[in-house]
């Protein structure tokens, strides 16, 4: 096993990213292994967030002596030197997550830190230090980075009255009382507070964030990601500018609006032409973004040739022509709109006639579904969209659509023979009947997501009363390929009912997810166990956990295997 190329055992171990405890087990088989797992354990070591603490650990322990004195920290790290040069392997790079892992390390270390310096003072500028700290680091990843492929400015999370909260205060008075020591007073002013300064005007985390750009025009060559947003956008208005001068191959672009509406003319002009330099854009998104009196969406034309995913999250639209220069992209390959608002049938309307030849995922979610009362739902054209596209469409989403749209949008569907998932949000009984015929015709499912509103349960719609059969019907044209199926509907059915769907189905799934009311959640789980075993399937995981889409409802999960 020692003589295993690093690539081949590198490709290997990346299948493992997400299981840390995994790969930290295969540390210890030998030390060709150990070299390699760690290039896959520190490309993104913030990647969960209960090793951050001992992430930051090793970092402070690559720094200098001169640096580990200036913090004041040279008492508490081992004077010994690093096994791995641990800055070398990032890929990478997010100034949030380092913010966020810096802040909770100092809190963890803070007996380490003051109760043994012989420095205590009664003012503590606790902020200042876990600045300092922050700005070592960046330091030594912008000097030492190789492989930096990912790189994340957004500031969005890190407003400075986001750090400075009432949390964060509770938390410093936790470590008041859990290490007997009261502070006489905290200074937080050169936090809160601009620096003042002839030439900048920016707050401390802007700080850090320009001298790492200007330090590290070299690595920014390499990054193939690049996510920003905030404050910082409208305070360093030549940000984009720098990053654009050397990096021109960038491949994603994310970008989230900053928290204020004013005065946002120069960054969409930056935006445009950060847009305009790189050569080899293939994924494009926004957030937060309100498209009103900016033409940033109309430059997608000018990278027509390279585009392949564009998407919008939580984005308004007040503009009919703001989809536009979508018409020239027809090499998409990925459309998503995310909890969006204002889509009207003119916006829309600007690409229904437009055949996008390789789109193969489409998502549409609306929770506002326009601006003014007199604007048009954009059923017709949403149902052109799907029919003008529908030989390559691989994986739908349509959530958040009133009943009415599906009249024109749902018949759609059965024309996508090529559907391998299918995520839906369906609720009245007489989308079910039509649901019939999509299920019929995509008989190539393999995934398969039944959404409804969470309602309390004396709201939920009850098939009982004439409609018991529309649930365990749908079994009948359950496609026997499907793998995941989870449904999360607006309706009550019981364990009954349940099992009955579950014996018509001509093979139940590997994967199957329930979100029922806690209090059911139980009763729920022993039915799908004991329907797996009726025909003789094994399960091989189980589990009740809380449902992400609503405190009101728990999770139900059984994994079986493979079928015979």
């Amino acid at each position: 096993m020692s003589d295993t190329p690093p690539e081949i055992l590198q490709e290997i171990f990346q299948k493992l990213v997400g299981r840390t405890d995994d790969l930290y087990s295969l540390l210890f088989v030998n030390r060709h292994w150990c070299a390699n797992v760690i290039v896959t354990l520190w490309r993104n070591p913030f990647y969960q967030a209960k090793y951050q603490r001992k992430v930051i650990d090793t970092y402070l322990l690559c720094l200098p002596k001169k640096s580990l004195r200036r913090l004041g920290l040279e008492h508490i790290i081992r004077d010994q030197n690093p096994l791995f040069n641990y800055p070398a392997y990032l890929k990478s790079f997010s100034i949030k997550d380092i913010f966020f892992a810096v802040e909770d390390w100092h809190v963890s270390a803070y007996s380490r830190i003051w109760q043994k310096s012989d420095n205590v003072q009664s003012t503590l500028d606790l902020w200042v230090h876990e600045y300092q700290i922050v700005t070592e680091i960046c330091n030594l990843i912008s000097n030492g980075s190789t492989a930096l492929e990912s790189f994340s400015i957004d500031t969005l999370d890190l407003e400075i009255a986001e750090i400075i909260s009432g949390y964060d205060l509770e938390l410093w008075k936790g470590i008041e009382k859990r290490h007997h020591i009261t502070f006489e007073s905290i200074s937080f002013n050169k936090i809160i507070y601009p620096r003042e300064s002839d030439t900048e005007n920016l707050t401390i985390i802007q700080d850090i964030i320009m001298s790492l750009l200007n330090n590290s025009k070299n690595l920014l060559k390499k990054i193939r990601k690049f996510e920003c947003g905030g404050s910082l956008l409208l305070e360093a208005p030549n940000l984009l500018e720098i990053i654009s001068n050397v990096a021109t191959n960038i491949e994603t672009f994310i970008v989230s609006a900053p928290n204020e509406d004013e005065h946002l003319e120069p960054v969409e002009e930056d935006i445009i032409q950060f847009i305009q330099v790189q050569n080899r854009l293939r994924k494009l998104e926004f957030r937060e973004w309100c498209f009103e009196t900016c033409d940033v969406a109309e430059s997608l034309s000018m990278r027509h040739a390279t585009l392949r995913e564009l998407e919008f999250h939580e984005c308004t639209f007040f503009r009919n022509d703001t989809l536009k220069g979508l018409q020239l992209c027809t090499g998409l390959e990925s459309l998503k709109f995310i909890d969006v608002a204002g889509v009207t049938s003119n916006v829309l309307d600007t690409i229904s006639n437009t055949i996008f030849p390789n789109l193969k995922h489409l998502t549409f979610s609306q929770h506002y579904t326009c601006i003014d009362e007199d604007e048009e739902y954009p059923s017709v054209q949403l149902a052109d969209i799907i029919e003008n596209n529908s030989k390559s469409l691989q994986s739908l989403c349509l959530a958040q659509i009133q009943f009415k749209w599906y009249t024109e949008v749902l018949p759609m569907l059965a024309r996508c023979k090529n559907l391998r998932k299918l995520q839906l949000q369906i609720e009245e009984y007489e989308e079910f009947l039509v649901f019939y015929d999509v299920l019929k015709a995509c008989q190539n499912l393999r995934s398969l997501e039944l959404l409804g509103e969470c309602l309390p349960r004396e709201q939920q719609w009850p098939l009982r009363d004439g409609n018991n059969k529309v649930f365990v019907e749908m079994a009948r044209y359950v496609p026997s390929n499907l793998e995941y199926l989870l449904i999360s509907l607006s309706f009550v059915y019981s364990p009954t009912e349940l099992a009955t769907f579950l014996e018509y189905l001509k093979h139940i799934p590997r994967r199957i997810i329930l979100e029922v009311e806690e209090k059911f959640a139980p009763w729920y789980l022993q039915t799908m166990i004991k329907c797996a075993d009726n025909v003789g399937r094994k399960v091989v995981d189980s589990r009740i956990e809380e449902s992400p889409r609503s405190a009101k409802l728990e999770r139900v999960s059984v994994k079986l295997d493979n079928r015979n």
